[in-house]
């Protein structure tokens, strides 16, 4: 049986051509986010701010902190799954505290409540003592891994042999 399409996706797309690494971290090594720790309902990482994390006002683009955040944040809920689980934001609420120029941006993700289903988390970003951003969020929890996940799966067991 071939593989199946991606809903909207490209003619031809096949979820086995994805050039996903064995960690999964493709997004965070495409903005520089490194992962420091990932265990008991917490996450960590940092990212060295370079120039093309700017806007043209010469600060930090919120788009690399809340990408940042979310990662924390899901990476915590992650961190909280059995082995069949999976997980995808619902709501990210960030709040822009202070401007960035320059640094090392520290993040934390906290599972703040889990249930069943869905996950209450919070985060912050911090540039030394400062704090820049702080993040509050909702993930939903599936009971297993989404199709796509389950042909990545099978491509890496297939990799392994």
């Amino acid at each position: 049986m071939p593989p199946r399409k991606r809903p909207g996706a490209a003619p031809g797309f096949r979820v086995d051509d994805l050039p996903i690494p064995e960690d999964g971290q493709h997004f965070s090594r495409l903005i520089g986010l490194e992962m420091d720790s990932l265990a008991g309902g917490r996450c960590t990482a940092h990212l060295e701010v370079r120039d093309q994390h700017f806007n043209r006002g010469g600060v930090l683009h919120g788009g690399v902190l809340a990408s940042v955040l979310d990662t924390v944040m899901g990476g915590a809920v992650v961190s909280t799954l059995s082995e069949n689980e999976w997980t995808a934001t619902v709501q990210l609420n960030v709040e822009y505290m202070e401007q960035v120029e320059r640094g090392r941006i520290e993040s934390e993700g906290r599972v703040m409540r889990r249930g069943r289903r869905i996950a209450f988390v919070e985060g912050e970003a911090n540039e030394g003592a400062r704090r820049v951003a702080k993040a509050t969020g909702i993930w939903y929890v599936w009971p297993k891994s989404p199709e796509a996940l389950e042909a990545v799966k099978k491509k890496r067991e297939k990799r392994s042999r």
